[in-house]
């Protein structure tokens, strides 16, 4: 009679073809029957439980995925930032992940979460509000972080009981608490590599190891732009700031309307590179034909609640008008973005005198400084705003100033239509009923920080 020896030893992980580089496995016993198994990428770890000795096949076939992934509970997995990035944390982390304990589309919070994965310091950010109810998604079935893992995890309310009795041990990694989500994004602004404790000094540490995890800061906030989206639409980044918004008294062409100056502080946003084309607005309202066959056009002859409902219909918004003035500017004082010389608007501008009384493909003049085009003429742009006639009361954090029935819509600009130089200064200002069709109407979109899937 001889007994069968069950086996023993851990499960064997047969990959298949096409395997990436940054690939690795996790291997960890649950129990003297159970493994637990885990192929992990830099942006996902996809786990199971096999028995001993077990032969584990992995196939690998390319899948996109969202840069924002929404999960049924409405928390969020964030693998992508600003743009593609090859930063990474030291040799001795592969793979770094970051919980944000707060509810998702708030802004600050999202600005920390894209600039985490710009600057490398996370390959994956969740944004959660009930941590750890997504622990698996993130880490898998495992107990404990490998030698090459960080994880950390970041609360402002006080943390107690489950947050603090799930936070694995090994690895690197800490559970802290902040006071607000605004310092931690303030405290990303360096250049280079940073420990948690250098960087975010003052923060509570609840659990982990703040001066053995690691940072890579993002620098000054710099104007930048992103790839082109899924929606066709591209946008650059534009740095908070502070701007006088209005015209001086003096300024050759300026109307009353315009006054007084007042000082603007404006937050981070993001602001389409080109006006909103044809072809763009035909995706959202396919019945839409206002010159057939000219895609590159700008939309034309729609109403503010057009702009508007096409904007949110893919996450966007319309620019409020302090923004709008801030990004035409440019960090200009002058009557133009390019200066006072209106005889040089013919290179960044389609107006009456160049224009032949009809709109031009987007794009086709010069850029402001920032790299925004068309925001002097071609046609004039929505936004937010209901209109004033004057700018007494105005805020000044660069919010939109609604009004109780607001019918009078703010257009910024000027257009191709019978605009004359005066008429496209950085300043200058129009006012239409939100219910108002024009041929030389149309939009360009604003957003924060959120990079749209």
């Amino acid at each position: 009679m001889s007994s069968v020896i069950p086996p023993s030893g851990p499960p064997v992980i047969e990959h298949g073809a096409g395997r990436p580089q940054l690939a690795w496995e996790h291997v960890e016993s649950v129990a003297d029957d159970r493994w637990h198994v885990a192929v992990v990428t830099p942006k996902r770890v996809v786990a199971q439980e096999a028995p001993p000795a077990a032969r584990v096949k992995v196939e690998w076939q390319p899948q996109k995925q969202p840069c924002i992934e929404v999960l049924p509970d409405g928390a969020e997995l964030w693998r992508c930032g600003y743009g593609e990035t090859s930063l990474r944390l030291p040799e001795a982390i592969r793979h770094s992940l970051v919980v944000l304990v707060a509810a998702p589309n708030t802004a600050e919070v999202e600005t920390l979460a894209a600039d985490l994965l710009s600057g490398g310091s996370a390959d994956v950010v969740l944004v959660d509000p009930r941590w750890p109810s997504h622990r698996q998604e993130l880490l898998g079935r495992q107990q404990q972080l490998k030698a090459d893992q960080q994880l950390l995890v970041i609360t402002t309310v006080p943390a107690a009981g489950e947050p603090i009795g799930t936070f694995p041990a090994g690895g690197h990694g800490a559970l802290l608490r902040a006071n607000d989500w605004s310092r931690l994004v303030e405290g990303l602004k360096y250049e280079g590599l940073r420990s948690v404790a250098e960087a975010w000094p003052g923060l509570k540490v609840i659990a982990g190891h703040p001066d053995q995890s690691w940072l890579r800061g993002v620098g000054g906030c710099l104007p930048q732009e992103e790839p082109k989206g899924k929606n066709d639409m591209v946008f650059v980044r534009l740095c908070p700031g502070t701007f006088a918004m209005g015209s001086p008294e003096g300024e050759q062409g300026r109307s009353s309307d315009e006054g007084p100056v007042h000082e603007v502080t404006v937050n981070e946003f993001w602001l389409g590179k080109y006006e909103v084309t044809q072809a763009q607005f035909q995706r959202f309202r396919k019945d839409y034909s206002y010159q057939k066959g000219e895609d590159d056009l700008p939309a034309a002859n729609v109403t503010w609640s057009d702009a508007k409902d096409f904007c949110e219909h893919f996450g966007y918004r319309l620019p409020t008008e302090a923004e709008w003035e801030y990004a035409a500017r440019a960090g200009t004082p002058t009557r133009y973005s390019f200066g006072d010389d209106e005889h040089k608007l013919g290179e960044y501008a389609w107006y009456y005198e160049n224009s032949g009384i009809r709109a031009h493909p987007v794009g086709t003049r010069q850029p402001n400084p920032w790299g925004l085009h068309d925001m002097h003429g071609n046609v004039w742009e929505w936004v937010q705003d209901c209109w004033h006639d004057n700018y007494d009361g105005a805020p000044t954090d660069g919010s939109a100033w609604e009004a109780d029935k607001c019918q009078q819509r703010v257009l910024r600009g000027g257009s191709f239509n019978f605009d004359w130089a005066e008429g496209l200064r950085s300043a200058g200002r129009g006012g239409s009923w939100a219910v108002y069709r024009g041929r030389g109407g149309g939009f360009r979109c604003a957003r924060g920080p959120r990079r749209q899937p």
